[in-house]
């Protein structure tokens, strides 16, 4: 299964993400909205039928370019993106979203993840392909 959601990708999903609240500990309230975002966009391509044995994820995050980033720059195309946010955080956050939506029964059966973030100058989202090993 390959899908391309086309959105703001989210900067703010970890698990780290949580701060002390009056003595509490609560989730960011970004990621809290975000991973519900993610949920709301990802619905629609939840299989029928969870995946049961091993799963390859790759996911691929298109994030736009700066405000401020050279035209130049822009015409030549996407780059690798080299700042926040990292992609372990973004990967598990989508994870346990896919999870939820129960595109398999635990994450534990993602044998391999593939992450990569880009910067584009438009077509900004979130490419999901998802192959099941039988």
């Amino acid at each position: 299964m390959t899908f391309f959601v086309n959105c703001s990708p989210p900067r703010s999903l970890s698990k780290n993400s949580k701060r002390v609240y009056n003595g509490h500990v609560v989730e960011n309230p970004k990621a809290k909205g975000a991973k519900a975002d993610i949920v709301s966009l990802f619905q629609k391509y939840a299989p029928n039928t969870p995946y049961l044995g091993p799963v390859r994820l790759v996911l691929t995050f298109f994030y736009p370019y700066p405000a401020q980033t050279a035209k130049k720059v822009l015409s030549s195309g996407g780059r690798p993106m080299v700042k926040t946010p990292d992609v372990d955080g973004i990967a598990s956050g989508v994870m346990d979203c896919m999870t939820t939506l129960r595109f398999w029964l635990d994450d534990k059966q993602v044998y391999c993840l593939h992450v990569e973030k880009w910067e584009v100058p438009d077509n900004c989202g979130i490419r999901v392909e998802i192959e099941e090993k039988i």
